[in-house]
């Protein structure tokens, strides 16, 4: 029996994931922890993460070769007495352009 395997892609397309999800920075030997097929999934996984280990992370799309958004939930290293905690979750598009 042969089957006929271009009936088959037609039927049942692949979607690949087209944003990855990164620890650390995109200039430093980032982690690859992740992947995701749209934006928002790839930045919910991402503030997931963020809640369970604070730190800096980012958004890469396969397929602008650009990074999409970045987080840093880091502690901040100067506090004032009225600080504590980590930082705020800061998601910038890189394809914003500046006001």
């Amino acid at each position: 029996m042969e089957l006929d395997f271009r009936r088959c892609r037609n039927r049942y397309p692949v979607i690949y994931p087209t944003f990855d999800v990164f620890a650390g920075t995109p200039d430093n030997r980032p982690l690859w922890l992740d992947s995701a097929a749209t934006l928002e999934a790839a930045c919910e996984l991402m503030r997931e993460r963020a809640q369970g280990n604070p730190g800096q992370y980012f958004v890469y799309s396969f397929a602008s070769h650009s990074v999409m958004a970045q987080a840093d939930t880091r502690p901040s290293k100067v506090l004032s007495q009225d600080q504590t905690g980590p930082a705020e979750t800061i998601e910038t598009p890189s394809h914003r352009v500046p006001d």
